[in-house]
């Protein structure tokens, strides 16, 4: 196959005079002959055939290893093409454009080279001649008054005279390529680029008038013409031009024209004009009508003429005619009147227009001149910025309301921070008095616990509105009964209504089962109960009602409180909202908890509306939900209740021995009581140094660690824990305690080596618990 391939290619290749073409074995040596071989390379058939390609290649070539690495890349790439100075047989060098191709047979593997090479000596002398004469050149140029400059064949600028970077006052740099157009008049360019496609078309003189601006930012005539420098072949390889100012020929041509050309060029003015210029008679007759006027009312001059002007005039507008005529005929002026006209097709145009009276050489008014502007986009411009700006008066305002609004929440905040912590304050400090202590020791520390849990309530609902602004509220969902929850929030609030007086009834006719979480369940009701008890005077009313309404279930309560203003009704949901000022300062609270109530319900795939007659009138709201099926099993809710601590006859932690690190004293203290109180021998510590050094000395059961330490922080301090061996105390079990309580703070804890997290403010009842369960499970750990 391949024998008959290379029989076909010898064939092919006989005839071809021009080009050198012949073939080398993988390692260089020639093994094929054309004629071309003899007519470019001078070598015969029996001489050249079993040399190696390096005859052809000069000595430096040789020496270099041009063949090789010719072979090399021909490989790599399949084809390979160079320029390059080559000898003849007769020693003479020529240069030679030469393609190498690697062959291979049917399997892939190389069996030669093939070689097709042309003697290019002639260009490459001309391009040598041309480079050597270009000092020459350049010297003649920049003696020379004109702009000079020369381009490749397809027009890109590659030479810029002197003369032309100092009018221009731009650098060259910046204005070759097709950048020397910008210096051209707008008015100048698509004649003058048409004209040089006409003349690289053509391969004739390029020949053309344009302006050209100057460094004063002025425009001054040239007379630009180039001609084009072809090869032996006929290719244009270069263009050279020079730009002749003729801006002072061009003045003296326009003054000889102007006097003799006047009426032609107001003429021609009118009838290029863009807008709408007509004359009338003072009867109102159309008398003249130019393309402009065409184009805008879509009548052509001879539809129009003779006829009134009155025509292109809505008629609800038509009395506007007469005044402007008695004007024209006093010789007086109307400018840019606005007004509307109609077309041809019977759509109005929104028009300014200018009347002026035509005189004659008497001075006598014989008619009017109109000119008729269309302002649609203008007009459209306009109230699209009316709108942008009654946009921008909205987005302020609501602006300045935000920041309104934070301004309120943050008086909000501390008002509902400081309203408890001043009984709590108040309190600790009568306390020191003993006759006080003795008679209200009961009552004082009622109130302080009420207040610190309120406290506690207002963090957790500032939690719960960031982690619903970042989308980390948790909801586990599950089958409930709403019945549970509701009975239990009741139960846990009646004692709060009853304090006031307020009738608190619940009405419930069956049992209400839905997919949801318990606890975010009892938190709605939960808020939204408290509510109407904060908001219903003595004496007054609250029913919660649960009851089917077709496939939802519905949770509605209502009470005879002070209701919300029709106003402030639709922001009742909104965060951090509070109603207006007297509004206000009767409702306590950060505006959170409807916002809370709202994402939940619907987090539960529900809805929650507010409804209310007014001020003083009361309040409903109603949450509705979807129903579980009925192949669910419902789970009943907690009751809403305060843990209360309690009182065991034997102390519970009784043997164990406690490390408690926390930097501050007042935290220390109350730790150490209360865990002493069930029992426990409690060690402190001031940071995690001394803890650590704790550890290493004495034998502890349990490590209860503050997390947010100054130097080394709590987590620093477990890990560092944990890398102690186990009889140092390595495995102790830990307790991280900490005010950070979001669902991250509670994993990374976990995740630094801690057994569980408790957050702060804590339960004494619910840390002795925690202790305990940690003591027994990890007895003997060490």
């Amino acid at each position: 196959m391949f024998r008959e391939s290379e029989e076909f290619y010898r064939n092919l290749i006989a005839q071809v005079k021009d080009y050198a073409i012949f073939a080398t074995d993988p390692r260089g040596v020639i093994i094929t002959w054309n004629e071309g071989c003899k007519n470019v390379l001078g070598h015969d058939r029996d001489e050249f055939i079993g040399q190696h390609i390096n005859i052809l290649f000069t000595p430096e070539s040789v020496a270099a290893g041009a063949a090789d690495k010719e072979m090399e890349m021909a490989v790599e790439k399949g084809s390979v093409s160079d320029d390059r100075w080559m000898t003849r047989k007769d020693g003479t060098r020529f240069w030679a454009s030469g393609i190498t191709t690697a062959m291979r047979d049917d399997a892939g593997n190389l069996v030669g080279f093939t070689k097709v090479m042309r003697d290019l000596t002639g260009r490459k002398q001309v391009e040598e001649q041309l480079r050597q004469s270009q000092l020459y050149m350049r010297t003649l140029i920049e003696s020379l008054p004109q702009l000079v400059w020369t381009c490749r064949p397809d027009g890109e600028c590659d030479y810029l005279s002197p003369q032309w970077v100092d009018y221009t006052g731009i650098p060259e740099s910046e204005q070759l390529g097709f950048d020397w157009l910008n210096q051209l008049h707008p008015d100048d360019r698509e004649s003058t680029i048409a004209a040089w496609n006409r003349a690289v078309k053509e391969k004739s003189a390029f020949d053309v008038e344009y302006r050209i601006r100057g460094a004063d930012e002025n425009y001054r005539w040239f007379k630009a013409r180039g001609l084009p420098l072809c090869s032996a072949e006929g290719e244009i390889f270069k263009w050279f031009g020079a730009n002749m100012d003729i801006e002072d020929q061009k003045r003296v041509e326009a003054s000889l024209r102007e006097s003799e050309a006047t009426a032609a060029y107001l003429a021609a003015i009118v009838e290029s004009s863009d807008d709408a210029i007509i004359s009338t008679d003072l009867r109102g007759a159309i008398r003249s009508w130019n393309r402009g006027a065409e184009r805008l009312y879509g009548y052509t001059e001879a539809e129009v003429v003779g006829k009134p002007v009155s025509m292109l005039i809505p008629p609800e507008r038509r009395d506007e005619e007469s005044p402007i005529l008695k004007l024209i005929r006093k010789g007086e002026r109307i400018s840019q009147y606005e007004t509307v006209r109609r077309r041809r097709d019977g759509t109005d145009v929104d028009v300014s227009l200018t009347a002026s009276p035509i005189q004659n050489r008497a001075g006598d008014v014989i008619g009017m001149s109109k000119t008729s502007r269309d302002i649609t986009w203008r007009k459209r411009v306009e109230e699209e910025r009316e709108r942008i700006l009654a946009r921008e008066s909205e987005s302020r305002a609501a602006a300045e309301e935000a920041n309104r609004l934070k301004d309120e929440f943050l008086a909000t905040i501390s008002h509902e921070l400081r309203s408890p912590l001043n009984a709590i304050l108040g309190w600790a400090r009568l306390l020191r008095d003993p006759e006080v202590r003795e008679q209200q020791l009961e009552r004082a520390l009622e109130i302080i616990e009420r207040n610190s849990q309120a406290q506690a309530r207002l963090i957790e609902d500032l939690l719960d509105v960031s982690r619903i602004a970042s989308g980390k509220l948790s909801v586990q969902m599950r089958p409930v009964t709403l019945n549970s929850t509701a009975q239990g929030v009741v139960a846990g609030m009646r004692p709060a209504a009853e304090a006031k007086g307020i009738d608190l009834r619940l009405i419930e006719d069956e049992e209400i089962k839905l997919i949801g979480d318990a606890d975010r369940l009892q938190q709605v009701v939960w808020n939204l109960l408290s509510n109407a008890i904060k908001f219903t005077p003595e004496g007054g009313r609250i029913e919660v009602e649960l009851k089917r309404v077709g496939e939802r279930a519905e949770l509605r309560i209502s009470d005879t409180g002070r209701g919300i203003s029709p106003e402030f009704l639709p922001h009742v949901f909104d965060r951090f909202r509070q109603a207006t000022d007297a509004d206000a300062r009767a409702r306590a609270g950060l505006g959170l908890g409807l916002t809370i109530v709202r994402y939940i319900v619907e987090a539960h795939g529900g809805s929650v509306t507010a409804d209310s007659a007014g001020v003083g009138l009361g309040t409903t709201f109603i949450c509705k939900f979807p129903l579980a099926g009925a192949e669910q099993e419902a789970v009943p809710a907690v009751e809403s209740q305060q843990p209360q601590l309690a009182h065991s006859a034997e102390p519970s932690l009784r043997g164990i021995k406690v490390l408690v690190v926390d930097d501050d004293e007042d935290a220390r203290d109350v730790l150490r009581a209360a865990l002493n109180r069930y029992g426990a021998e409690v060690t402190t510590a001031t940071g995690a140094p001394q803890a650590l050094d704790t550890l290493a000395s004495e034998k502890i059961d349990v490590l209860v660690s503050d997390i947010n330490m100054p130097g080394m922080d709590g987590y620093e301090l477990i890990r560092r824990v944990r890398a102690m061996k186990p009889e140092q105390g390595g495995r102790i079990p830990a307790i991280a305690l900490t005010a950070y309580a979001r669902a991250e703070d509670r994993m990374r804890a976990l995740q630094s080596g801690y057994q569980t997290h408790v957050p702060k403010p804590v339960e004494p009842a619910e840390l002795e618990v925690v202790v305990a369960m940690l003591a027994r499970s990890f007895k003997g750990y060490g």
